[in-house]
């Protein structure tokens, strides 16, 4: 199975210029202050006993400052004002919860989204539909982005694009549509060359437009998705493609009707593996378990957050990722932290996790991950990843099914420290086998919420109960009758 499975990458050529990102500021929504936000810089203040003269200047400054993000529904008003489109009377579809797509570095949410059918829109944006007889839709939404180092980094608002599975091309978000004087994500970090301080969010509107071939085809699909690039920890890195040192190049999906919110809906509650976050499927859960376990190797640990056991459908085209198995496959999936207080740089991605069930053993699939083998844990540093496994179902129902599950888990070091560990093992100061790899281990037994019965489906633990009750009542009224035409037959002998 390819690792770069069904990622497309193609760009929609809209002649945008891409700039920044603007900070929460406004309207009763401060994240920091000015002062905080942005170094030697100030909003002009209008002061009480002004001149009519210096008051109207500072009012134009104020009017005009990118950073001030207007309320949501002040951005939909003067959309509905604006002079080059005009919008269907009401709107498409309204997103009532937040999206997110969440790594160790960095976070970033759709707060806010909602989509509207174009009725009419000016020649001079007709490159902004892709340059289609009719306007489809335009789709306005709320970002946040969150550093979650102690470190500035530099987001590259250009890489985030939308797109949906069936496209020919992905979007870039367009300012040319954005109505108001500020608000406009793309916009404030030009002034800031990108800049993220730590622990900080910015926030802001991006506006993506599709033409009416377009919008047919998302809306029968009933989803979108954001492509979301990772930071860079120097301005000049910003490249918006592929992985970084601070995070991997992902997708967000996100619903175009209730019946498909509904379902990332329930995958936004899960362990986000590659199967929920890149939505191959509808998971059902069967267990899932808040553990917060801590396993110890000399100066390293791994603390296991959560463990899940789910019923996976997968999607038509993934179907052949999951060939080998039969009679369908249920998914485990594990998330741990590690934590590093050795003097070594770890690769937690590049270990292996077993599952022992009984007896039998499962390694952990490295396709059904979203992390990279490489990644590398310094020393004082920690790094949340997960771990994946897939269950043929019918052993599963059979064997498996409520027995606790052995979990080793191992994290090696790094291959330039190999070579000075390999020196001290040389010298036998240390016992290479120990050192070069840790190893930790837990053991769960999961809290089923729902069971797989004897025809593979999934049902509640009240009709699990009842089906093998009617299962032991049916054995019994068979064992009555054999035993009935024994004692007839020996009868029948007598």
């Amino acid at each position: 199975m390819n690792k770069h499975i069904n990622k497309m990458k193609f760009y929609k050529k809209i002649g945008l210029v891409f700039i920044g990102v603007l900070f929460l500021v406004g309207c009763g929504k401060i994240e920091e202050t000015i002062e905080e936000v942005v170094s030697s810089q100030e909003v002009s203040q209008v002061e009480s006993d002004v001149t009519p003269s210096s008051a109207e200047n500072a009012e134009n400054e104020t009017a005009i400052d990118a950073r001030f993000v207007p309320e949501f529904s002040q951005v939909i008003a003067e959309f509905r004002n604006s002079d080059v489109l005009t919008l269907a009377e009401e709107s498409n579809f309204k997103v009532n919860e937040t999206f997110s797509q969440t790594q160790n570095n960095f976070q970033l949410s759709v707060e806010n989204m909602e989509v509207f059918e174009v009725d009419s829109a000016d020649e001079s944006v007709s490159s902004e539909f892709n340059y289609e007889d009719n306007p489809g839709a335009v789709i306005l939404m709320e970002v946040a982005i969150t550093n979650l180092t102690d470190e500035t980094i530099y987001y590259p608002i250009e890489g985030l694009r939308m797109s949906y599975q069936s496209a020919d091309m992905q979007m870039h978000p367009s300012s040319a549509l954005y109505p108001a004087q500020s608000g406009d994500l793309t916009k404030i970090l030009e002034q800031n060359n990108g800049e993220i301080r730590p622990s900080m969010t910015v926030n802001g509107y991006l506006i993506y437009s599709l033409g009416q071939d377009e919008w047919e085809e998302a809306s029968d699909l009933g989803n979108v998705y954001l492509t979301v690039v990772p930071p860079q920890s120097e301005p000049d890195a910003i490249s918006g493609v592929g992985a970084s040192l601070l995070g991997d190049e992902r997708v967000l999906y996100l619903p175009l009707d209730e019946e498909t919110q509904e379902q990332l809906s329930e995958n936004n509650q899960m362990i986000p593996d590659r199967l929920s976050s890149e939505w191959w499927g509808q998971k059902t859960i069967l267990a899932q378990d808040e553990l917060n376990e801590t396993s110890e190797d000399d100066d390293v640990s791994v603390e296991l957050l959560r463990a899940e056991i789910s019923d996976f459908e997968p999607k038509d085209i993934y179907e052949e990722n999951f060939q080998n198995f039969n009679y369908g496959q249920i998914i485990v999936s594990i998330e741990y932290e590690v934590t590093n207080n050795s003097d070594h740089e770890l690769l937690p991605v590049d270990g292996v996790a077993t599952l022992q069930i009984g007896e039998d053993s499962l390694n952990s699939d490295y396709v059904l991950i979203n992390d990279y083998n490489g990644t590398v844990i310094k020393p004082g540093d920690s790094y949340t990843t997960i771990k994946t496994f897939a269950l043929d179902k019918l052993r599963y129902q059979e064997v498996w099914q409520g027995e606790p599950l052995y979990i080793a888990i191992n994290t090696p070091v790094k291959s330039d420290d190999e070579e000075e560990l390999e020196e001290e093992a040389a010298e036998e100061t240390i016992e290479d086998s120990d050192d070069l790899i840790y190893y930790f281990d837990f053991t769960w037994t999961p809290n089923l919420v729902n069971y797989i019965n004897e025809d593979l489906d999934v049902v509640s633990e009240s009709e699990y109960q009842t089906d093998n009750e009617s299962l032991d009542e049916s054995d019994s009224e068979e064992v009555e009758e054999e035993e009935s035409s024994t004692d007839e037959a020996s009868d029948e002998l007598n």
